[in-house]
This record gives structure tokens, sequence and C-alpha cells, in this order.
């Protein structure tokens, strides 16, 4: 430590020399930053990238790179894209907010299931499809995160005005995975909100945000069918039916918000066989003869209930539009 400079306390130097050097890391900091900055906002090749501190990269252009070996531990696999379309691919857990559509880059096809549908038999239908083998995991992430490793960048999602134009090209081929609206408002309930039957921590949150989008008293963490339909149909009557949970929405605000059932190069419901066939022809599969692998399927107690007329008159109410729309005739449930 050099004495102070003539004239000078010995105090006031040390003042002086600490907010010298106090100013000097504030300012390399600040350089640092920037630096950061400039390295995560753009790639090597210039495009942007949107990056979240959870070290989840929202969406990444395309860029080139070699098909690396997969392994165990699911490790990034580098994919090459020069071949794809300038379209944003949306990593897991990070996709924008509206309706969007699974996009399989290889296969040139936009896939679409609804909640409830068989989404889980079409995805292990398609995973066994593209690797040659059945899905080998039991834990998550599950095999409707399309966008985990596990999926190894097979595919992208395509917002309103991107499907739109890819589904206008005729080399385009577009699957919509469907479900009977009566059926399957049945078995969202008996998976999600019945009090005798699935999930309680799914319940906990779902029951509350569906009596709040209704604008109703929260109450019970389960509901009865027929007090469920009630508050669906509340919510209906208020025009906020775009607003449920994927479980509940009708198929019309989901796959079909955008591009009409007519649109579709394929409808199907999970037990079409000649669905699974068509769909394997295109997956390169051509010796295809079954049908969609069978999975978890919610427990059904159409035949304990016992549904008041009231209740099937509302469910006649908001799952009209529904019907029309897949060209589906109206079912009743069986259980009057």
């Amino acid at each position: 430590f050099r004495s102070p400079r003539p004239g000078s306390s010995l105090s006031y130097e040390i003042i002086i020399r600490l907010r010298a050097c106090k100013m000097a890391r504030a300012l390399a900091f600040l350089g640092f930053l920037a630096l950061c900055q400039v390295a995560l906002s753009v790639n090597p090749q210039g495009h942007q990238m949107v990056v979240d501190w959870d070290g989840v990269d929202k969406y990444e252009t395309a860029t080139q790179g070699d098909v690396g070996e997969n392994n165990d531990r699911d490790e990034p696999t580098s994919t090459n894209l020069s071949q794809r379309p300038q379209i944003h691919h949306y990593l897991r857990g990070a996709q924008p907010e509206g309706q969007t559509y699974d996009y399989l880059w290889e296969k040139n096809m936009v896939v679409c299931a609804c909640a409830k549908c068989g989404s889980s038999s079409l995805y292990f239908f398609l995973y066994k499809s593209l690797f040659s083998k059945d899905w080998p995991y039991t834990d998550k992430p599950w095999i409707q995160d399309l966008w985990s490793n596990r999926w190894e960048g097979k595919w992208g999602s395509l917002e309103a005005h991107e499907v739109q134009e890819k589904m206008a090209q005729s080399g385009t081929f577009s699957f919509a995975l469907i479900r009977d609206p009566k059926q399957r408002l049945l078995s969202a309930y008996n998976s999600k909100i019945s009090c005798d039957a699935g999930d309680a921590n799914d319940r906990q949150f779902m029951v509350p945000d569906l009596l709040k989008l209704a604008g109703e008293p929260l109450g019970p963490w389960c509901l009865s069918f027929d007090r469920f339909i009630q508050v669906l149909a509340k919510v209906h009557s208020l025009g906020k039916a775009n607003e449920l949970d994927v479980h509940f929405m009708p198929q019309s605000d989901g796959c079909f918000k955008d591009m009409p059932a007519s649109k579709w190069s394929a409808l199907a419901t999970i037990s079409d066989k000649q669905a699974a066939a068509k769909l394997a022809w295109h997956m390169g599969m051509k010796d295809w003869t079954g049908g969609f692998p069978e999975t978890h399927q919610s427990p059904s107690h159409a035949h304990e209930m016992k549904i008041s007329d009231w209740t099937n008159f509302l469910l006649d109410n908001i799952t009209h539009l529904e019907y029309t729309e897949l060209g589906l005739e109206k079912s009743s449930l069986p259980a009057l």
C-alpha cells in the first residue's frame, strides 16, 4: 500500500481509491453484460433467438447441422434443417399463445389431436412409424411433448397463418383426430372433474378455473355431471367457450379454429382402422393392416349415471355446432 500523496489525509486517499476500484468493476460488469446480450440474441448465422432464463430456447429458426447419434441420456440431437421451410421451430414448453398445429417436417404433414380424443394412441403410432420401435419411456416428458429431446427434433409448430399457407399446398398431408363431442365431454368429466374417479391433482385446479370462468362462486373441488354441464353451458352462453381448458374446449375452437374440417386431408376417430391405414401409408408403412395402438382409457361410469332431461337439453345445445363442423351424427349418452 503506497503512502498518501503530500497534503492529503490517509482516510481521504483510501476513499478515493475505493471509489475508483468500484467504478472500474462496474464498467467491466456492464461490458460483460453487453457481450452476453449480443451472444444470446443472435446466433452465428444471424437468426434471432429468444431465450428464457430457465435455459430453454423458446424458438429457433432453421440452421444447418449433421444428424447426431442418439443416446440413452436424451441429449439434444442436431438435425439437418437446410431443406426445411423457414417456419418457427418451437421447442418444448414454449409454444406461442393461441392455437398452434403440429408439423412433421420430413413427412410434410400437419397433425392435430384434441385432448381426450385418443392423442396418446396417435403419437405412439407415429413414434413407432418414425423410429421403428415402441415408445420406451415411462416417465416425463410424456409422449405428447413433441418438443422434448425424445422426439429428436422431428416436430415443428405452425401458427394460424402458417398452417393456412401450408395446407393450401398440394403436397401437404393433414390429419385431425376427432371424437364424438358428447362422449368426449363424458370422458373429460370422468378423468378431470368427477368426485368418484379421475385425477385429484387435476381437479384441484380445473374445477376452480371452470367455476371462475363461468362467474360461479367457488365450491367443492369436484362436481356432479349435471352441475358440470350446467357450468359449461353458462360458459358457452357468455361467449367464452374458446377460453375453456383444452379438455372441455369444443373441437371447433381447437383443430378447426383456423382451418375448417372440410379442408383437412383426413378426419378420423381413434377407432377408425381405415384412417390408421391411410396415415400409415403416408408414413411409409404401406403394409400396415392394424388400427391405432390401444392405450389407457378414462373409466366410463355412464351406466351408473342418471342424466336429467335438462342436462341432455344443455348437452345438445353446447355440442350442436361441434357436430355440424365435424359432420358427425348427433349421439345421445346411454344413461338416461
